[in-house]
């Protein structure tokens, strides 16, 4: 049942990835950190819609 619930949630970032055009809302260094096997934003990236595709 979980792995139905993130494939949903999956889906819907594509559509919403494939539906906008987004940009960085900020110009600064992205600082990364460790999570397990993968490295992730550190507080995450704030982006702005720019406008739709």
């Amino acid at each position: 049942m979980i792995a139905t619930a993130l494939g949903h949630e999956t889906q819907h970032a594509r559509t919403f990835l494939s539906n906008y055009q987004l940009a960085l809302a900020e110009d600064k260094p992205v600082k990364f950190q460790r999570r397990g096997l993968m490295l992730t934003p550190q507080g995450g990236i704030e982006m702005v819609m720019t406008g739709k595709r």
